[in-house]
């Protein structure tokens, strides 16, 4: 990229076309010699299994989603109540050395 007429600085270099393509080719996995690689045959090996599978269901999301609602405002009631505590504790402190 070259600098812009009238300003002063190190300008880019230009790369030539050959330059420009290097590198960017795509790669071919060319296979086993005397093998077209447009014949080779591709396998796929099957990792799921209905029988053995561990994935929670629907219900299942949802019950866990239940218990953890029920634990968050568990959670946020014991914050609040402590966060009154705080306060009170904080304004009798304030109180105690006033006197």
């Amino acid at each position: 990229m070259l600098s812009p007429p009238g300003v002063e600085g190190a300008s880019l270099p230009t790369s030539t076309s050959q330059e420009k393509g290097k590198g960017k080719e795509p790669t071919h996995d060319e296979g086993p010699p005397g093998e077209p690689s447009g014949e080779r045959e591709t396998e796929f090996v099957l990792l799921h299994d209905d029988e053995t599978d561990t994935e929670p269901t629907n219900a299942e999301l949802r019950d866990v989603i239940q218990e953890q609602q029920s634990e968050i405002e568990a959670l946020s009631l014991d914050l609040d109540r402590a966060k009154w505590n705080m306060r009170y504790l904080e304004q009798r402190n304030k109180q105690l050395e006033d006197q």
